[in-house]
């Protein structure tokens, strides 16, 4: 029985140990769009987030992710939560501004350039 136990409680305890954590994910997501898996990389982005929903720049990551298969309204969506959770994050206006020009809509294209500057003029 004491066997029994002591497999256990290794086994629970060795699954602790490879548990992956959002930032884990997020790396993970890096890698695999620097090669071109896309969608891996987005993948790995909503892991992060599942794990971490307060996590801005992984919603930012796949964003960006979203883009690159033409899944506007959800890299929209993702980018609108960055700026939810980090207003001062300019690249969340910036890809914004990238959507809308794909979108067509270039007077909020203007508008959303302008927002990043002034949100931080020296980042331009």
């Amino acid at each position: 029985m004491k066997k029994v136990l002591f497999i256990v409680l290794l086994t629970l305890s060795l699954k602790g140990w490879t548990q992956k954590t959002a930032s884990d994910y997020f790396d993970q997501a890096i890698l695999k769009a620097e090669k071109g898996h896309t969608e891996a990389a987005i993948t790995d982005y909503t892991k992060a987030i599942k794990l971490n929903p307060k996590f801005a720049e992984a919603y930012l990551n796949r964003a960006v992710e979203r883009i690159k298969v033409n899944n506007l309204i959800g890299a929209l969506n993702d980018a609108n939560m960055t700026l939810k959770l980090n207003s001062l994050l300019t690249d969340a206006y910036t890809t914004i501004a990238n959507i809308d020009y794909k979108l067509k809509d270039y007077n909020k294209t203007i508008k959303d350039c302008d927002m990043a500057i002034s949100v931080n003029s020296k980042d331009h």
